[in-house]
């Protein structure tokens, strides 16, 4: 069973590379944040552990574990997928590095901030698909994603698959355990608050 963990998220480490790249790949930003939408519709509706998706639903020791396996197997789809998305087209590969030199070179309480509201947005997002069925389990997606890509909010996955398109081309990782962090205090604030 973790095996099988540890594979799915690196499953969603690659849906996330793709959603990433066909941001990075649009002229028109309204459209690339409608877009990488179709990372979050894939991994809700097949199913698989994304970390931003899954850490506001921890209850017990074994979800913890789980949730490790999930990060894990994220940061390898990412780095598999991301690495080859750099190498195959250069053009996003640079629009990469541009992205993520900005994202982990921010100050380190503005990333932790909107590593939080992008928690609170994740959890939202999961929630209304798992409490909603037929096509109104698919809104919370729709309007969360594009928002937090809008607002530019960090979502940890996500920088991680901009830095393996940029062929880990930053150096300054020290905002990467903020953008970790911020998601799960978001999702876990969000879904204590409303117990």
């Amino acid at each position: 069973m973790k095996i099988k963990t540890l594979f799915q998220g690196i499953l969603s480490g690659i849906l996330i590379v793709i959603g990433c790249t066909v941001y990075l790949s649009c002229e028109n930003k309204y459209v690339g944040a409608v877009l990488f939408s179709v990372a979050l519709l894939s991994i809700c509706s097949l199913n698989l552990p994304l970390f931003t998706g899954s850490v506001g639903f921890v209850k017990s020791l074994n979800d913890i574990i789980n949730l490790l396996l999930c990060l894990a197997g994220n940061t390898v789809g990412c780095a598999v997928a991301g690495l080859s998305v750099g190498v195959a087209y250069p053009e996003v590969s640079a629009a990469a590095l541009a992205s993520s030199a900005l994202k982990f070179g921010s100050h380190p309480v503005a990333a932790f901030a909107a590593s939080v509201m992008c928690g609170i947005l994740m959890y939202t997002a999961v929630y209304i698909y798992r409490n909603n069925e037929g096509i109104s389990r698919y809104i919370g997606i729709l309007i969360c994603v594009p928002t937090f890509i809008l607002c530019r909010f960090e979502h940890s996955i996500a920088n991680l698959g901009y830095l393996f398109i940029a062929k880990a081309g930053i150096t300054n990782l020290l905002n990467l355990p903020l953008f970790i962090i911020g998601n799960a205090a978001g999702s876990l604030l969000i879904r204590f608050s409303k117990t």
